[in-house]
Order: structure tokens, then sequence, then C-alpha cells
């Protein structure tokens, strides 16, 4: 048997893999080489998160997630956090570190405080959720479950903002956003693929769909957008003072849309309309170019689409 070759004096390309073996283990990519298994014989593991400073694992299993220091070699968890009844399908962590994010069979998502381990955020679905990430501005999560729904939370607001429904009772497995945040798209079990263009105006996010599309003739496991897919740079996360996720306050519009390019550009149409309302003056003549500019985007979204 051939010797596997080590490249000394570069630095180890590190892989952190785990199964339903009950085990987490480290492995070096470019050699093959396990430097450091870590037991999890509370149940499989179903997710892996690493945390923005590098210093920690999140290992999402079937009621907790735990907490490893990476470069430690004590096997226990520095940290658990419980709360969840059933399997754990996502985990991230927001840029600074300070909460993480986790969805579940259980129906819910919760926001955690790394530093404590204790749920800041509850949002319900109703039914189980199958993923969540986290927009890159960190004010917004999306969530996807089982029923076919499609959620944005806004955490400033602290409520659901947006809820799709790409096709009725057909469950959608996986959710992505692009890094500059201008695209969300979603993959469900029926092999269709989902994207929405995500525009930010003033303090309104805007959800227009853009097109769908057969990815494969069954069940989507998962979707990712490249991390170089849009065209701008991401927005900037803010903060604000007080207790609970470190977002900022935001206001949005409340909608429970139907995969229609019409139906994101009557959006962004009241969204344009009430703020017209709030600065006073003549704006008529300004809504009649705005609904005139919006709807020549929206046959062009259409004829793009093939409707």
């Amino acid at each position: 048997m051939p010797k596997r070759k080590v490249n000394k004096g570069k630095p180890a390309k590190a892989l952190r893999v785990a199964g339903y073996d009950h085990t987490i283990r480290f492995w070096e990519a470019l050699s093959g080489i396990c430097s450091r298994t870590i037991p999890h014989p509370d149940s499989q593991v179903n997710r892996l998160c690493i945390s923005p400073d590098k210093r920690f694992l999140a290992a999402a299993g079937h009621h907790t997630v735990k907490l490893y220091d990476i470069k430690s070699t004590n096997p226990n968890p520095v940290l658990t956090f419980d709360g969840h009844t059933a399997n754990i399908t996502g985990v991230a962590f927001h840029c600074d570190g300070k909460w993480m994010v986790t969805s579940s069979e259980d129906g819910t998502v919760k926001i955690w405080d790394t530093r404590s381990g204790g749920v800041q955020r509850n949002y319900t679905h109703g039914m189980p959720v199958n993923d969540v990430v986290i927009h890159p501005n960190q004010g917004e999560l999306i969530s996807c479950d089982r029923g076919g729904n499609v959620r944005v939370w806004d955490l400033g607001e602290n409520k659901c903002s947006h809820q799709l429904i790409p096709e009725d009772d057909i469950s959608v497995a996986s959710v992505t956003v692009a890094s500059d945040g201008t695209l969300l798209c979603a993959g469900n079990n029926a092999g269709n693929v989902y994207v929405w263009r995500m525009i930010q105006n003033r303090d309104i996010t805007s959800l227009v769909p853009v097109c769908k599309f057969v990815a494969h003739n069954t069940y989507i496991t998962r979707v990712l957008l490249s991390p170089t897919c849009g065209t701008s740079r991401p927005a900037p996360p803010t903060t604000r003072r007080g207790s609970g996720p470190s977002t900022p306050p935001r206001h949005t519009t409340p909608a429970a849309q139907s995969c229609s390019p019409l139906s994101g550009i009557r959006l962004l149409f009241r969204s344009r309309r009430r703020s017209m309302a709030t600065r006073g003056g003549s704006g008529i003549a300004r809504l009649a170019r705005i609904a005139r500019t919006w709807l020549r985007r929206a046959r062009t979204i259409m004829r793009d689409c093939g409707n």
C-alpha cells in the first residue's frame, strides 16, 4: 500500500466530518490523516458549523447542539444548547459569533446566546422545519418547512415579514441566500428550484420572483449559491443596543406571496406608495412613473420566466 505524502511546511487543510457512527472526526484533507476523534454518544450528528472566529465547532444532533473547542484536546463540549424536542436540521452563526440560529423537526426556529446557552428567540412554523440561513445583513432569517413554506423572519420587528409558498404541500428542503443578499433560492421535493430577487429599498425588503426551473426529477436535498453570486457588495452588519440578537430595527412589509412576478411588483408598488405618502407633496406624477417602470419590469420578468 503506497504511503501518503505529507506536505511539510504548509498549513494543513482541516476537514471536520460527522455522521451516524456517533463521532466527529478531524482530518487533514490533503493527507487523509485523522488527527482527532470526538465521541458524540447522544445521537447521530445532523449538521456541523464552525464559528466565524474558527474557535468553536457546533454539532447539531437529535435534541441538542454541542459546542466544542476546536484547538482543545478535551472531548467534552464547552457548552450544550438544549431546548429542541426533535432532530435539529440547520445551524448557523451570527457574523460576530454572539448568537446562533437552529431549525428543527419540532417545528421551531430558535436563536441562542452562544455565551450563556440560553434561548433568545423562538419562532414557530407549526410543522417540521428543514433548513434555516442568516441573511448577510444579519437582520433577517430565512427558513423552510415540510408544508411548502419559505418564511423570512425580521429580527428587528421580531416577526415573520414574508411567507412564500412555491407549491402547495410540497416540502421545501433547503434555502440559500447570495453572499451580497440579492438572491434567494429554494429547492423542494418535486425537484424544482425557485429564485427570488431580494431588493432593499430604505428599510423595506421586497421579494421579486425571477424564475422556476426543474433541477432534478426527484427530491432535492440541498441548494447552495456560489459565494461570488450577485453583483453588489453585501450590506454591512449593524447592531443595536439592548438585549437580544445584534440586529438593526427594521420595518418590512408583511405578505404571503405566490410565485408570480406581478405579486412582487405589487409589493414594491405598495412600498413606494407608502413612502411617498409619508413625504407628502405632489407625488401623483411620480407615482405614475414608478407604476409604469415596475410594470415594464414585470413584463420583462414574465417573459424571462416563460409565463
